[in-house]
């Protein structure tokens, strides 16, 4: 997860300005939304008491005031919209820029042992994902935290009691939530590496469909597609039970908080200590909490399975097997076009040898065919020539230049181009 937060840290700093303007957009919505209710308290207590001028220049006072805070409501979240743009936006754009600068610097092997269609689902996903772990810590985590010290400031100041049982409250709901949902994780993220892989057999089948008809293995492929997409429902299906779990006891405690709250509320203005602008008050930023509240709790979703869809392509970039020039490495210049091998020994991961010892010199100008059965090392052959994969010892010399000591992107041939990377 680290390399998650790191790439997206770096996106956040780029647009640093643009991120401060949706925090003091959002900073300033939210502190003037929860303290309208204040005014809607004393407007109610005007209500219920005998009209008098004192009392009608009050209730157009507190409306006036409802006026000049909605205003500065608008006119934040104005401001929070002009940083949001570059901060979503801009965020993806940068990121997807990244994730294929990290894809062209690995191996030529690691494409031969991944799906052209996962990694670009896996890229896609990753950058996409930013926007939505990125508004869920700007207006549900960051909203909320401010949202729940506003309300808990308010309701001390109005009743110290309702604001202890508020305060309690809130914790558990939040640690129920999270806890609940850092579990999950595993889950959503066994769901998105299935989806993975029915991306992968729909680009494997596709890309080679010449093959697929040649050989009239529709029906094969289509087993494997369903086998695949299969795997995903079921995946899936586990998750959205444990989602509905979490939902079913978010339910079960905002019943509870309401409940409490309308107890101790009647049993206050028993003993006359409670009067119904307070009422008011408190049913007001209750709602608003238990909505905000409800929402984090949906979203805590969203947010933990957008980890879970970013993980794949993280992995990438903790990948450190890289195209990299060795450190003496030049940008040569062949002018003969002379090839040897000299001594190779080279194998795959995991398998046998393939090439033992082996030399060959190629004369400048001179045409080579290379004959042999499936497997035999043509193929790799030119490979190791082009450098997208390296000989565990011995030498390739292009014109007597051992080839490590040519920049991957260098070996410019000026009669013929590009000869190698």
């Amino acid at each position: 997860m680290h390399i998650i937060f790191k790439e997206y840290s770096k996106v956040v700093w780029q647009k640093k300005w643009y991120f401060l303007l949706c925090i003091i957009g959002l900073s300033g919505a939210t502190i003037l939304d929860f303290y309208v209710p204040v005014f809607y308290k004393n407007i109610a207590n005007g209500l219920a008491s005998e009209y008098s001028a004192a009392t009608y220049s009050m209730l157009l006072h507190n409306l006036s005031m409802i006026a000049v805070f909605y205003a500065g409501v608008w006119l934040s979240w104005r401001v929070m919209e002009i940083g949001i743009i570059p901060v979503d936006g801009g965020g993806v754009n940068l990121l997807e820029k990244r994730c294929f600068d990290v894809l062209k610097k690995q191996q030529y092997i690691f494409f031969g042992n991944s799906f052209s269609g996962s990694l670009i689902k896996q890229a896609n996903r990753f950058s996409r994902s930013f926007e939505i772990i990125m508004d869920w810590c700007l207006f549900q985590l960051f909203q909320n935290i401010l949202a729940i010290s506003i309300a808990f400031v308010i309701f001390y100041q109005q009743q110290p009691e309702f604001a202890m049982c508020f305060l309690a409250w809130v914790a558990v709901y939040l640690i129920w939530n999270i806890g609940f949902s850092r579990w999950k994780l595993k889950f959503d993220e066994s769901v998105a590496k299935a989806d993975s892989n029915v991306g992968g057999a729909y680009s494997d089948a596709i890309s080679n469909i010449f093959i697929v008809k040649s050989f009239v293995l529709e029906d094969t492929e289509q087993q494997r597609v369903d086998q695949a997409s299969n795997e995903v429902y079921k995946r899936k299906k586990i998750a959205w039970i444990l989602m509905f779990i979490s939902f079913a006891v978010q339910g079960l405690m905002v019943f509870a908080i309401e409940l409490l709250l309308m107890f101790l509320m009647i049993d206050k203005w028993r003993t006359s200590t409670f009067d119904v602008g307070e009422f008011v008050l408190f049913q007001s930023i209750l709602l608003m909490l238990i909505q905000r509240l409800w929402e984090f709790g949906r979203n805590l979703r969203n947010f933990f399975t957008a980890l879970a869809d970013a993980k794949e392509m993280s992995e990438v970039f903790s990948n450190t097997a890289l195209e990299i020039n060795d450190p003496h490495a030049r940008a040569q210049k062949i002018s003969r076009g002379e090839i040897s091998f000299r001594n190779i020994n080279f194998a795959y991961d995991g398998h046998r040898s393939l090439f033992e010892g082996f030399s060959l010199h190629i004369r400048a100008r001179e045409k080579v065919a290379l004959i042999g059965q499936s497997g035999s090392g043509k193929s790799s052959l030119t490979r190791l020539l082009f450098r997208f994969v390296d000989a565990q010892s011995g030498q390739i010399l292009f014109d007597g230049i051992n080839s490590r000591d040519f920049t991957l992107a260098s070996a410019e041939n000026p009669g013929n181009g590009a000869l190698a990377k």
